[in-house]
């Protein structure tokens, strides 16, 4: 049976504008025996992961690696939408004694709710690791876009991208929130080009006011911070913002040095070359903001209310506020969630208005997005599995401020390392003197959380699993049959040709197997997953993505390359020696 509903288009909301008729959206549902067939697809995930999450999304391929997590891509069973889930190693935090870590990046993923910040949709956990489900955000890094393009040229674009990280940041400081880790790196392209931050794993939470970790990537690291002096969370994350603004401007980074006492002493110097192309609005901007003196750095109200950022726009400062609005719940997306749970919708909503951040809530925003997109749905009436749970209020494990633990981005004496070419990964020294913070508020205004204490495995106990973590038998999603579309020819491609995609294809695949020293190619069609541990890579091992994908304007072929594991100096270093000399 298929069920029509009824979507109004956009036109229709404008006043004045004729509108044309409503669209519809369309979810068929398949009668109850055909059940059985997914229970059967299922189960071939039984084991390697929680059966909440494998339930509900099929995992693929990593995508991000780093010390104590990793991202796979997945999709979400019932829409098909892809998310990405992060994979938090409890283990690892553990031994560290950063375990709060975790509860600190729920707790603010849970009440940053903004158009420009990722969405959280579900936590789980297991006796091993934390599941955070989250907004897929495919079109890359902004340190890609940067390195694309040598660096952004126009100011007009520049502003453009650079209003929506800081509207991203204002939004956590209103809130209470310092992100402690602003970089390229943790900002990514949404399909729309949307800039969204990423990674709040070394956030500091409401009502600290002085903060003692020195952590984050040592380019992107205040001065106070460097000198590890206690500080604010809002003007270290100030200073980072100008040196991402000089970074996109400029194309490379305002302090560098691969030796990191050589590096902080760059940074408390605070001398800068000023290219000559650099504006006067943007250079007394950049100014602004790397002030050396915390007191007298440019504050987030002065930065939004500077020349620069406030070019073009109808008022004098710019409006940072959500547009995610606090909505009630959509009856049909409800009716189609009872539908498919065979349960009452009573029930559905009732459990929703308690947004615990479990499977529910999950598919409830995934089919939202589904009726938002117009995606057609094929259900199975009955099919769905209904297993709500209910989350206690979070309490976030707060550690013994004097404590000095190093974790993976720190060496044995607790110093931070430095970073490299844009940036280099997170450092983390010491644990953060922050104050014991509530759980977040709901959407809907109530306050709900992961959960009391975090389950800690006994790490003694630990011993690796063998075998292969994905089934071969759902690998689909790691093939590309056919090549990507993207419309902008800037947006992080390394390489482009007026060749057909299949010419391409083949001519990279033989000039990556030629390649001297440790080179492993997967050839997934339009997808090359390629391991290198070779002169190119500096003898250490990197993993890379090469996609190939076909430009819409100008109609051209070209080929990204997402990094999944290495230094990015090194990666950086290997694509462009193995792209020097490649011709199609």
């Amino acid at each position: 049976m298929t069920t029509k509903l009824t979507v109004p288009s956009m036109a229709s909301r404008r006043r004045g504008v004729s509108a044309p008729p409503p669209m519809e959206w369309m979810v068929h549902f398949e009668p109850a025996s055909e059940a059985g067939k997914v229970s059967k697809h299922v189960s071939a995930h039984k084991g390697k992961y929680p059966d909440e999450l494998i339930d509900h999304y099929s995992v693929g391929y990593t995508v991000g690696d780093g010390g104590f997590s990793k991202v796979k891509l997945a999709r979400h069973r019932m829409t098909g939408i892809k998310v990405a889930i992060k994979m938090i190693s409890k283990e690892t935090l553990q031994r560290q004694g950063e375990l709060f870590r975790a509860a600190n990046e729920i707790a603010a993923l849970q009440l940053l709710k903004h158009q420009n910040i990722a969405r959280l949709f579900q936590v789980l956990e297991s006796r091993s690791r934390v599941y955070l489900v989250m907004e897929h955000l495919p079109a890359g890094e902004l340190f890609d876009y940067i390195v694309a393009q040598g660096r952004i040229r126009d100011e007009m674009v520049a502003r453009k991208l650079f209003r929506q990280i800081v509207s991203a940041v204002a939004h956590s400081h209103q809130e209470g929130f310092a992100h402690r880790d602003l970089k390229p790196e943790n900002m990514l392209f949404d399909e729309k080009k949307v800039l969204k931050l990423i990674d709040f794993g070394l956030v500091s939470m409401p009502h600290t006011e002085q903060c003692k970790t020195s952590c984050g990537s040592a380019n992107y690291a205040a001065p106070e911070v460097i000198r590890g002096e206690s500080y604010s969370g809002p003007a270290a994350d100030m200073w980072s913002l100008g040196i991402v603004a000089y970074a996109m401007l400029c194309g490379c980074l305002p302090f560098d040095d691969p030796d990191l006492r050589v590096l902080g002493s760059l940074i408390r110097k605070g001398e800068y070359a000023e290219p000559s192309h650099l504006s006067p609005s943007a250079r007394d901007m950049i100014r602004g903001l790397l002030s050396l003196d915390p007191a007298r750095r440019m504050t987030m109200d002065q930065l939004l209310a500077h020349p620069w950022m406030v070019a073009g726009l109808p008022t004098d400062r710019l409006d940072t506020s959500s547009q995610i609005e606090c909505a009630e719940l959509d009856p049909q997306v409800v009716g189609v969630l009872a539908r498919y749970y065979g349960v009452s919708e009573d029930r559905v909503r009732s459990h929703l208005e308690t947004d615990p951040y479990d499977h529910v809530t999950a598919d409830y925003e995934m089919v939202c997005l589904a009726k938002t997109k117009r995606l057609p749905l094929r259900l199975i009436e009955g099919a769905g599995t209904f297993q709500p749970r209910e989350l206690p209020e979070i309490e976030v494990e707060q550690p013994d401020a004097d404590s000095d633990a190093t974790g993976d981005g720190a060496d044995g004496a607790g110093r931070m390392r430095p970073g490299s070419a844009l940036s280099n990964a997170s450092s983390t020294i010491s644990t953060p003197d922050a104050s014991r913070a509530g759980s977040p508020r709901t959407r809907r205004g109530r306050r709900r959380g992961m959960s009391e204490t975090l389950q800690v495995p006994n790490v003694d106990a630990m011993t690796p699993r063998s075998g292969n973590w994905l089934s071969a038998r759902f690998n689909s999603m790691r093939t590309l049959a056919q090549p990507l579309i993207v419309s902008d020819s800037n947006l992080g491609i390394n390489f482009k040709s007026k060749a057909d995609a299949e010419t391409v294809r083949q001519a990279i695949y033989a000039h990556l197997s030629s390649l001297p020293g440790e080179v492993r190619v997967k050839n997934r069609m339009f997808r090359l997953d390629v391991l290198m541990r070779n002169d190119l890579s500096d003898n250490q091992e990197i993993r890379l993505h090469f996609e190939i994908v076909r430009i819409v304007d100008p109609p051209l072929t070209g080929i990204r390359v997402t990094r999944v594991k290495g230094d990015r100096a090194q990666v950086q270093k290997a694509c462009l020696a193995i792209f020097e000399d490649f011709k199609v």
